[in-house]
């Protein structure tokens, strides 16, 4: 016999909503998509290092402080490192935005991934100090007059999830209803 308040089916569907969504979100950013703003219209996808991809979490609260049940928060976010670029990713970058205050993170991020930095003729550079600079206030530029697209990684997951889970997910609640029921209705 279950105890009052337990929601054992619904909470386990909940989750598994929670893992597929997640993993469906790391599918998505490692779908290779045309990139119309690229001069040669490369097709790529949003995945350098795999820092974002691996960085994706979900977390489903049921009690609260006091150990109670409560309402069910699922809540999808993303862990640091990947924390603070992870909006602009997800949300894209309009045309605009000062190329100033992207030099920094662009610059860690040509010296974190496996960007090769060319001269005007196309031979390859050293990846010192200065051609690290140079090649983040190009990137910073070009940012900053064409913006970067949006890539809703979590939406198009949350998206595909809902109609899979839908039926499993109600039927879920309508069994811990019925269970909620026959243990506080015939004690």
């Amino acid at each position: 016999r279950d105890l009052p308040g337990t929601v054992r089916n619904y909470d386990r569907v909940l989750t598994e909503f929670g893992e597929y969504v997640v993993q469906r979100a790391q599918l998505e950013l490692s779908v290779k998509k045309r990139r119309d703003y690229t001069t040669t219209k490369v097709v790529a996808n949003r995945v350098a290092s795999g820092t974002l991809k691996k960085s994706l979490a979900f977390n489903l609260k049921t009690r609260d402080q006091q150990g109670r049940f409560t309402d069910r928060q699922l809540k999808f976010f993303v862990l640091p490192p990947a924390d603070d670029y992870a909006f602009d990713v997800h949300e894209g970058v309009l045309p605009g935005r000062s190329w100033e205050s992207m030099f920094v993170p662009i610059a860690k991020w040509i010296k974190t991934k496996p960007v090769k930095l060319r001269d005007q003729e196309g031979r390859f550079i050293p990846m010192d100090r200065i051609n690290v600079a140079r090649a983040a206030r190009k990137f910073a530029k070009a940012i900053e007059r064409r913006g970067i697209g949006e890539e809703p990684f979590f939406l198009l997951a949350i998206d595909a999830a809902i109609p899979k889970f839908k039926a499993r997910l109600t039927q879920a609640a309508k069994e811990d209803i019925t269970i909620e029921l026959k243990n506080t209705l015939w004690r």
